[in-house]
This record gives C-alpha cells, structure tokens and sequence, in this order.
C-alpha cells in the first residue's frame, strides 16, 4: 500500500512539473499586453442558441455578451422595397392598359385580382422556407385585393351592393389568411383596410346603418382573433379605427330605426372599451397606448349621444353628456376590483371631462371654468389616494391650467363688461376650487405654482367686482392694498418668505396702477384721498411690523440704543 501511494506522488509530482514547464513556455511565447480568452465557440456567435449556465458568483468577465449585429438588415430593405416596386409596376401597367384601350374593364379587375391572390399565394409557399416574406406578400396581396374591390372597375360592372358584397368576403378572406399564416400584420392591414374600403366602394357615401353594422363585424372578427393570441397591436387598431368611423353613421343616421341600430353599435363599442384594456398584463407599450386612449371614450360617447339624438340645443346635449358621465363613472366605480388600476383612473378621467362638457351646457359659458377647475382639483385629491401615478397629476395639472386660463379671460371680459349675477358666482366658485387645490397640495413647487396663479385670479376677482362701483378703480386698488398687507402679515408672522414677498409684489402692483390707471380715471379729490390713505396706510404697516411678527424692534430703536450707550461711555 505505501509502495502505491508512493507512486501515486511521483506521479502528481510530474504532472505538475510538466505543467509548470507548459506555463512558462506560453508566457514567454505570448506576446506583452494581450489576454488570453478561451477559443469562442457555435454558442458565442449565435444570438438564438442559449448560453451556458454560469455558476453563482462567476466573475463578470466569464459571462459573455453575445454580440448584436449593428448591420443594416439589407434583406427587409430590399424585400420591401421590392414589394413595393412590383405593386407599384402593376398599378402603373393597368392604368397604361387602361388609357390606350388595350383591355376591357372585366379583363382589368380579373387580373388585378389574380396578381392579389398570387402575392397571398406566394407569402403561403413561403411561409416554412422563407417567414419574413410571408409578411409582405400577405400584406400586399389582402391590401391590392381591398383596393381591387373597392376601385370604380368593379362599380362600373356591378351595383353597389355587389362591391359591398365583395368587400366584405375579401375582410374574411383576409381575417382567415392572417390567422393561417398567424400574421398580426394581416389582421392589422384587414382592420384598416376594410372600413376604407368599405367607405370607396359606396362612392364615400354609404347608408349609415349597413356602415354602423360592417364597423361591429370589422372590429369583432379581428378582436375575436387578436385577444386570444395577444396580438395587442391589432386590437388597439381595430378599437381605434372602428370608434373614429363610427361617428359618420352616427351623424348620417335619419329615422328611428336608423339612430336605434348605430346607438346600439355604439354602447358595444362603450363595452369594449370599458373591458378590453384590462385584460391581461398592461404592462407592454401598445397596452399603455389601449389604457391612455380610454380617457377619450365618454367625450367621443358624448358626440356619439349628441348626433344620434339630433341634440340641437344646450340643454338636452347638456344631459346627454351628464348621462355619459355617469355611466363611465359607474362602470370605473364598480368595476374596480375586475378592472385594472390604470384602466379605472383612464375611465375616472374619461367621466370627468364628459362631467365638465356638462355642466357647460347646462350651466352657461362662464361655468367652463367651473367645470375644468372642479375636475382639476378632484383629479389632484384622487392622484393623492392613487400615488405615485403620474398621468393622474399631468391630467390634473393641465386641466387647472385651463381652469385659470379660462377664469383668467371671462374675468378679464368682467371687468370691462359687468358679468351677470350667475356668472360671479360661477367665476367665485373655480376660485375657490383653484385655492382649495393650492392648500391642500403638498408638492412645494406646484403648491407655489397654483398659489400663484390663485393670487393673480384673486387681484382680477376682485376687479371685476369692484370695478363697476362708484369711484371703482379707487376701490379696486383699496382693496388689492389690503390683499397684500394680508400676505405681508401673514407670511412675515408665519415665517413664510414667499408669502411676504408675494404682498411686496401686490403693493408694487398697486402702485403701478395708482400711477398709471388711477391717475387717469380717478377724480382730482378721490385721488389725493386715494393716494394720502394707501401711503399713509404703507407708513403704518412699516412702523408697525415689527411688534405684529414679534420682532425685536424697529431700527430706530437700535439706532437709539446705540446712541444712548455712547453718551454714557462718555
């Protein structure tokens, strides 16, 4: 047993040596600053075969990056581009055709159509050898055969209801091709394709209810195949372009029976965007594009309600929109727990837009304001509960800039033409609302930001008030003086900085204003009063300001003090 383990030593021994020898050799053959790295193998170059798992704690050079091609990818270029030449080669042949007579109309359309199945054709053959190509010959042959249907060729042999006819079996055809080939892009190019070219082969003007009825079966055959296999794209295409045409027949619509078929294509098509956007992860891109689209379902509900109904005067279309408003609201309010949160703050958001068209319809032009000011403030109290969320709070911002926007102009029209009564207490009304948003805001900067603009509202307010008085103009600036001693006060005694320097600015304002406005509209003895009681009043607001904040006196005091001291050291 020693014998062989002895063995066993010398062995190891001159495995080591040997490999010692080996290593000096290679250092001294390798040349200065090179590192070595092992041979790359069939796994390094190829970016689809998955690379071996590394052990935990690997050092980070061990764990290799496959590199990505920064090539052009010639190959989409030209196929494309060749697709497109080639279309681009028989449209301009027919025309030719055409022009000089060398074929008849029915010649024209058969062969059209035969080169539009024999691109779909030719992107089937190639759907196992080549799948890029079964994209664009796909897509070229269901778009030539939409254009093929819908093109006067078919118009001028046919009625209308035959190309109507055609248009639609070419949309099956195409849905189906889409699903053999399992092709979004064909079901896409289908959900665009078919109402277009159901809108070309009526001449662009097709009865409204065939239009409403042919957008419900567009948009359900392509949802119908795209939800299940998570084609996202397609389904926000299909919502997207089925809700803009549905508003044609909505307007086209005459008669009852008419205005019942759209209004029920319309409230399926409500449905869907108050249920598809939560299904499944809303974390991809074209998801977050479904959910955002959503705030613009009860506006788009609204006008849908309004042509419908024929909603001539403010009032009924007033109603019309505060039934919208409650229907998304309530469907955002119960639905909540089955619905995702992103899709209920875009319906919240939805129902307050519609809530805001509302009530200014019903209420008049001046509750505009009003109406953007509440819905402003609501959205930042609901951001409040719902945070982080920033869409909520970018809603929310720009709603209240419109608001102060919007009070800004009806108060600026107020002060030079006195508003009715119902106008100042709506205009008193988004006031308060922009104040109450400031002080319960707890962002520093966007807190500064609306107080400010409640400030600028406040002085403007207040003219428009005060204004119409007798010797108005003098009271106007009474007033904003005593609207900046408030600041002053307050924010010297609160250690409020930019409250006091905000007072500062309101008596610079009134000055200005004294000086320029005052100057010229103000009688000779109302203005010596006016300017002996606002200087006298800034006077006493300076003498006094120290002992209002608890200061430690005024600097007549210091002044004093430091005579008194000299005279004793004397």
């Amino acid at each position: 047993m020693e014998a062989d383990h002895a063995a066993r030593i010398d062995r190891l021994e001159r495995r080591i040596a040997d490999l010692e020898t080996e290593v000096a050799h290679l250092r001294q053959v390798r040349p200065a600053g090179t590192d070595w790295s092992p041979p790359r193998t069939a796994t390094d170059t190829d970016p689809h075969w998955p690379a071996p798992a590394l052990p935990r704690g690997a050092p980070a050079a061990a764990r290799h990056t496959p590199a990505v091609p920064q090539e052009l990818d010639v190959e989409r270029l030209l196929r494309w581009g060749g697709v497109g030449l080639v279309v681009l080669a028989i449209a301009f042949a027919v025309s030719t055709a055409v022009s000089r007579g060398w074929i008849g109309r029915e010649l024209q359309f058969a062969g059209a159509l035969a080169v539009s199945c024999g691109l779909c054709a030719a992107g089937v053959w190639l759907r196992e050898r080549r799948p890029p190509w079964q994209h664009a010959l796909c897509i070229a042959g269901v778009l030539g055969a939409h254009l093929t249907v819908a093109s006067p060729l078919l118009r001028d042999l046919a009625p209308d209801s035959v190309a109507g006819v055609a248009t639609v079996l070419v949309a099956a055809a195409g849905v189906a091709l889409g699903v053999h080939v399992r092709s979004r892009w064909v079901a896409g190019a289908v959900a665009v394709a078919a109402p277009a070219g159901w809108f070309a082969s009526f001449g662009g003007d097709p009865a409204p209810v065939p239009t409403a009825l042919w957008v419900a079966a567009v948009g359900a055959g392509v949802l119908v195949v795209a939800v299940p296999r998570r084609w996202d794209d397609v389904r926000v295409v299909a919502l997207a372009v089925g809700t803009a045409i549905l508003l044609y027949p909505s307007a086209e619509a005459d008669g009852a029976a008419a205005s019942i078929v759209v209004a029920v294509v319309g409230l399926a098509v409500l449905a869907a965007w108050c249920s598809l956007p939560s299904l499944g992860d809303h974390t991809p891109g074209w998801r977050q594009v479904e959910i955002q689209l959503a705030m613009l379902v009860a506006p788009w509900a609204t006008a849908v309600v309004a042509l419908v109904g024929d909603l001539e005067d403010d009032r009924s279309g007033g109603f019309g929109a505060l039934a919208v408003a409650a229907v998304v609201a309530a469907v955002a309010w119960f639905g909540r727990s089955r619905l995702l949160d992103a899709h209920v703050v875009s319906l919240a958001v939805s129902a307050s837009v519609a809530l805001s068209i509302a009530l200014g319809l019903l209420l008049g032009e001046s509750t505009f304001a009003l109406g953007f000011a509440l819905q402003g403030a609501g959205l930042l109290q609901l951001e409040r509960r719902l945070r982080p969320n920033l869409r909520i709070l970018v809603n929310g911002i720009v709603v209240l800039a419109l608001s102060v926007l919007l009070l800004a102009g009806r108060l600026i029209d107020a002060w030079s033409d006195d508003a009715s009564p119902g106008a100042d207490v709506a205009h008193t009304l988004a006031l308060l609302a922009i104040v109450v948003a400031a002080v319960v805001e707890e962002r520093r900067e966007l807190r500064r930001a609306l107080a400010l603009g409640s400030l600028a509202l406040v002085l403007m307010w207040l003219g428009s008030i005060l204004v119409h008085l007798p010797q108005g103009q003098a009271v106007v600036s009474v007033s904003w003086v005593g609207v900046g001693t408030a600041l002053l006060i307050g924010g010297a005694a609160r250690k409020i900085p930019e409250a006091a320097q905000a007072g500062l600015a309101v008596f610079v304002l009134t000055v200005g204003k004294l000086l320029t406005v005052d100057l010229a509209e103000v009688d000779t003895l109302w203005r010596a009063g006016l300017f002996l009681v606002i200087g006298l009043g800034f006077l006493r607001l300076a003498f006094l300001l120290p002992k209002l904040t608890g200061g430690s006196g005024s600097d007549d005091q210091a002044e004093g003090a430091s005579d008194s001291s000299s005279s004793s050291r004397s």
